[in-house]
């Protein structure tokens, strides 16, 4: 049996499975980068959420705004009340320091 025939057909298919090989590797080692790039991008992406969940949302923090004006009411009440025990302590204090100078 003559093969002579076939072969420039078992060539061609040869350069076609060559030529197949060589651009499905060019065309999936920019997709294995890709790949790489997602995955690192999806794990910072995962991290960045889990640290937001510890963060107030919206509601809490309007809350806090709330209880802080609350906070600040009370503390000029406070502080309406304390003046005059700041008085008293004012004229007690020269009162002693009067009392300490005749002393001498």
């Amino acid at each position: 049996m003559d093969l002579a025939p076939l072969v420039p057909w078992v060539s061609f298919a040869a350069l076609l499975i060559s030529v197949g090989a060589s651009l499905y590797t060019m065309l999936t080692s920019g997709a294995k980068a890709n790949q790489t790039k997602l995955t690192d991008h999806d794990r910072r992406i995962q991290h960045l959420e889990n640290e937001l969940k510890h963060l107030p949302d919206r509601d809490q923090t309007h809350r806090l705004e709330i209880g802080l004006e609350k906070l600040t009411g009370q503390m000029a009440m406070f502080d309406e009340r304390l003046k005059p025990i700041a008085a008293i302590s004012t004229r007690l204090q020269e009162f002693l320091i009067e009392q300490g100078g005749k002393g001498k």
